[in-house]
């Protein structure tokens, strides 16, 4: 029984080490209106694992929103396996995306419905959180299961399109994400990592 217990202690003690967490306030003309926490562990030497949650509350032209999502995100051998996302608006399920790997191709499914790519995406949004890309880095989205390029337009800044029509802006500094904007179409908002 006590082995048991210094075995497990043991475990949790080492899994606990090899955890990463970034905590973002999220803004909208100034105010703080929600957050964002992502938490990267590794199970092993081999696996990666992210979780990515967000809550924002905020009156856009005179409307009430709540936004919740959630990324989970598996990377083995630096390669993406898994990716299960999720957003929900005012408590309703807006967009939803899992991508697999299966016999050699990746698998998405989400509410615009079934398809396959055969590109192997060793980045994704999660990762550009935790890690500065490069100009021409190819990254998946896990919001709705597509890759696009990751482009520098300044010193430390590097802008995503993404597949449903946001520009995002991620800025470092000394290699480690900074801020990120968020083109949203009529708003914009603003992330700062809480240090």
């Amino acid at each position: 029984m006590i082995r048991s217990l210094i075995v497990f202690l043991g475990i949790s003690f080492s899994a606990q080490a090899v955890a990463q967490q970034m905590h973002f306030a999220i803004l909208l003309f100034g105010d703080s209106v929600g957050y964002m926490h992502l938490q990267r562990t590794r199970p092993t030497d081999t696996t990666e694992y992210y979780v990515l949650n967000t809550v924002v509350r905020a009156k856009v032209l005179f409307i009430d929103r709540q936004v919740e999502s959630r990324y989970e995100v598996t990377y083995t051998k630096g390669r993406l396996t898994e990716s299960h996302s999720w957003e929900n608006s005012n408590g309703q399920r807006k967009h939803w995306a899992d991508v697999r790997y299966v016999n050699g191709l990746y698998k998405v499914e989400s509410e615009k419905g079934a398809r396959t790519f055969s590109e192997v995406p060793y980045w994704s949004i999660v990762k550009v959180f935790m890690q500065q890309p490069t100009d021409g880095q190819r990254v998946l989205y896990e919001g709705c299961g597509a890759i696009g390029t990751m482009k520098q337009v300044g010193p430390a800044t590097f802008q995503y399109k993404s597949c449903d029509g946001n520009t995002n802006n991620y800025t470092y500094k000394q290699q480690s994400m900074h801020s990120v904007e968020f083109d949203v179409g009529l708003v914009t908002l603003r992330m700062r990592r809480c240090y």
